[in-house]
């Protein structure tokens, strides 16, 4: 256990014991914020963990989320990166990052006043 993860739960242990959060920053030495943080996540009821893929570069960006982007773009390609991020469950930087840097592709989605989607994909037209 990391002395990050040993401080997370020294402050839900204290926070437990209803302490001040005030007074638990003095004692395990973290900031404010980060009191706040343990208790919103300890009250939503995921626990005090982190979440997985942060504290280090490309933990999100393998072969296997590679190959889920690349499934729902041919799936269909007119389904915005933000859905897409919001379906997958990761942040939508990511999946923008995945598309242009890792997937090589030029993603351009113009709505238009009619009701049509025209999306322009490797200089490919496609509407919706």
């Amino acid at each position: 256990m990391s002395s990050q993860e040993s401080k997370r739960h020294r402050v839900a242990d204290l926070l437990h014991a209803k302490v001040d959060p005030k007074t638990i920053l003095s004692i395990v030495g973290v900031s404010l914020r980060t009191v706040y943080n343990v208790r919103k996540t300890m009250n939503s009821g995921n626990g005090i963990q982190r979440k997985s893929g942060r504290g280090g570069s490309n933990k999100k960006r393998n072969q296997e989320f590679l190959k889920t982007v690349k499934g729902k773009i041919a799936r269909d390609p007119t389904t915005s990166m933000r859905k897409m991020a919001a379906e997958i469950q990761v942040d939508p930087k990511t999946v923008r990052t995945t598309v242009h840097n890792d997937l090589g592709h030029h993603w351009v989605a113009l709505k238009l006043s009619l009701p049509i989607l025209v999306v322009i994909l490797n200089n490919k037209l496609l509407i919706k």
